[in-house]
């Protein structure tokens, strides 16, 4: 972030920011689906379900912070 913020400005180190915020929401939601279904639903669906979560959250970040001229 502080090579972003030097070479490119403020907006810059804020768009970097964002995209980890968003990445981390992603990795949260994966890990958390895992612990949640890996024993009561078997290994593929648990990592099937975690896969579709973390690529469903930051998409649905990004379509809410856009609705809120926040992204």
């Amino acid at each position: 972030m502080g090579e972003a913020e030097s070479l490119q400005g403020a907006d810059s180190a804020f768009g970097v920011l964002r995209g980890l915020l968003l990445g981390l929401f992603a990795f949260a939601g994966f890990f958390l689906t895992v612990s949640l279904l890996l024993e009561p639903a078997g290994i593929a669906i648990a990592f099937g379900a975690a896969t579709a979560v973390a690529l469903a959250l930051p998409a649905a970040s990004l379509f809410a912070g856009r609705r809120l001229a926040i992204a």
